[in-house]
C-alpha cells in the first residue's frame, strides 16, 4: 500500500500536462494579437474607422455592441495582468483602446438625428398651474443615399 501513492505522486496528472499546452497556445494566441495589432497602420486604411474596425477585428459596417464586443475580447487576452510580461503588449493595448475610441467617434457622426420640419406649437390649456401646450411637426426627411 504504501507504494501506490509513490507511484501517483510521481506520475504528473493529465490535467498538468494538457494546461501547459494551453498555456503555450494562449502565450501563442496573445503574441499573434500583438503583432497583428502593431502591423496595422492607420495610414494604409481609407478612414480612421476602418482601421479602428481592422485592429478590433469587427465588420467594416460595425455599430456600437460589435465595438464594445470587439474591445472586450481584445482585452480580455490582452489585459496586462495576463500577459505580464510582454514588452509590446502595453503599445497594442493603448492601440486597442484607441481603435475603440475612433469607433466609437465614427458611430456618432453617423447617427445624428435629422431635424424636424414644421414645428409648431397651440396653447390647449392657459390656466395658471394647468398649462398645456400641443406641439405638432413633421418627421424629418430622409437625405437619399
Amino acid at each position: 500500500p504504501a507504494t501506490a501513492p509513490a507511484a501517483a505522486a510521481a506520475v504528473p496528472p493529465p490535467t498538468a500536462q494538457a494546461s501547459s499546452s494551453t498555456s503555450t497556445a494562449v502565450v501563442q494566441s496573445v503574441e499573434a494579437d500583438i503583432s497583428r495589432i502593431l502591423r496595422l497602420r492607420r495610414e494604409t486604411f481609407t478612414s480612421s474607422a476602418s482601421w479602428g474596425a481592422a485592429v478590433l477585428v469587427v465588420p467594416a459596417k460595425f455599430d456600437t455592441p460589435a465595438v464594445q464586443k470587439g474591445f472586450r475580447n481584445l482585452m480580455k487576452r490582452l489585459h496586462p495582468d495576463k500577459v505580464g510580461a510582454f514588452p509590446s503588449a502595453a503599445r497594442a493595448v493603448e492601440l486597442v483602446r484607441e481603435a475603440r475610441e475612433v469607433c466609437e467617434r465614427s458611430l456618432l457622426r453617423l447617427s445624428l438625428p435629422r431635424v424636424p420640419s414644421g414645428l409648431s406649437s397651440a396653447p390647449l390649456c392657459a390656466d395658471v398651474g394647468r398649462r398645456q401646450i400641443l406641439l405638432t411637426w413633421d418627421p424629418p426627411r430622409e437625405n437619399p443615399a
